[in-house]
């Protein structure tokens, strides 16, 4: 989940570049021939077209990592973002991956709930919840729920 900054921010953080470092699309927003979604849609799309190159280079392959575009929603009502939060880290165990989301190597899962240095906004998102305690609660309900119930409340 990301939180995109407002446009005034963005718009900002871009002007206070040196022209030689802003992108063409960067550049294209100053100008206000692009919108912001289509500016955040490219800064993503350059973002994985480097992983996976990066990703290929390492592993001596070639091809697409990531097959379909990403998914933009925009979060509005508060049980959303709970749901979308369960959903992140649970997704491991709708998938078959694991059969305890809190095991899953790649989740977030640990970070969210460590007390290690992170750049995630863990503070910010457990007040959300309430607390940690009540976001590690709701996430063990929520994440039976959704898995062992109905799992069409999710979909990829």
């Amino acid at each position: 989940m990301v939180r995109i900054k407002p446009e005034s921010s963005i718009y900002l953080n871009i002007f206070s570049k040196e022209i030689s470092k802003q992108t063409s699309y960067e550049k294209l927003f100053l100008q206000k021939k692009i919108l912001l979604k289509d500016l955040i849609v490219r800064s993503f799309t350059r973002l994985f077209q480097s992983y996976a190159q990066s990703f290929n280079k390492v592993y001596s392959r070639k091809g697409n990592l990531f097959y379909k575009p990403f998914k933009r929603i925009e979060i509005i009502p508060e049980s959303q973002f709970t749901s979308t939060m369960v959903y992140i880290h649970a997704n491991a165990l709708k998938h078959g991956l694991v059969n305890d989301f809190r095991k899953h190597k790649w989740s977030s899962w640990h970070s969210m709930i460590s007390s290690k240095p992170t750049k995630l906004v863990r503070e910010e998102v457990w007040d959300w919840f309430g607390n940690k305690e009540v976001f590690i609660k709701t996430h063990l309900e929520l994440s039976k729920f959704y898995y062992d119930n109905d799992q069409s409340d999710f979909e990829d």
